[in-house]
Order: structure tokens, then C-alpha cells, then sequence
């Protein structure tokens, strides 16, 4: 049986995968970083965005405080936790049939470097 905290987990994942664009994934997660944080629905919600972006959102999601906000709370787990947190937050996106986090976050990392050049 899931504990409360699982199960919470698993309705942030539902409620991120049922959106259908980007900019609903963006909204979805304002609300979700006003009450909590993870590094497996913050991770999820990254992909998603970039997943659900045409080339030219992608660039504009980039300068977005909200995403910027998400992409230093994912880079400050990953330097505090490390491999445990990108573990563990690996295993709960590969759950709901989605990429690593690291391939998400290689992916934003690329394109955040190619836009600060």
C-alpha cells in the first residue's frame, strides 16, 4: 500500500502528464512550487515543458522565472543529494513511462547554455 506521500506523488505525475500543452504544464507547476517540491515532478515537469515546446517557446520558456526557478531547485537536489536524489527521481519518472532525468536535464542544460551565448 502507497503511503500518503506516494500517493500525492502519483497525483502530481497524473495532473502533469494529463496537460496538454506547455504552457499548462508552466501553470500546473506554479501552483504545485506554492505548496511542495520534488525532484521526480520537478523533473517530470521540465521534460514536459520542453517535450510540449516548439523551438521558439523553448527559447522563451528558458527566460521564464517560474522555469528558471524549477531548474535551480532541480540543480540544488542533484549538487545536495546527487546520484541517490537523480536515482530516485529516475526511477519515479521511468514509472510513468517517461525518459531519465538526466537525459531531461542534459537536454534543458544544452539549450539554457546555447541561449546565454
Amino acid at each position: 500500500m502507497a503511503s500518503g506521500g506516494e500517493g500525492r506523488e502519483a497525483g502530481i505525475f497524473r495532473e502533469l502528464l494529463a496537460c496538454k500543452t506547455a504552457s499548462s504544464v508552466v501553470r500546473t507547476t506554479r501552483g504545485l512550487l506554492e505548496r511542495s517540491w520534488h525532484i521526480s515532478w520537478g523533473s517530470l515537469a521540465i521534460l514536459l515543458i520542453a517535450q510540449k515546446s516548439t523551438p521558439t517557446t523553448r527559447k522563451e520558456w528558458v527566460r521564464d522565472s517560474m522555469v528558471k526557478r524549477l531548474v535551480a531547485y532541480l540543480e540544488e537536489e542533484l549538487s545536495v543529494h546527487g546520484k541517490a536524489a537523480r536515482l530516485e527521481a529516475t526511477s519515479k519518472v521511468e514509472a510513468f513511462g517517461e525518459r531519465a532525468v538526466e537525459e531531461c536535464l542534459a537536454m534543458l542544460s544544452a539549450r539554457l547554455d546555447a541561449e546565454l551565448m
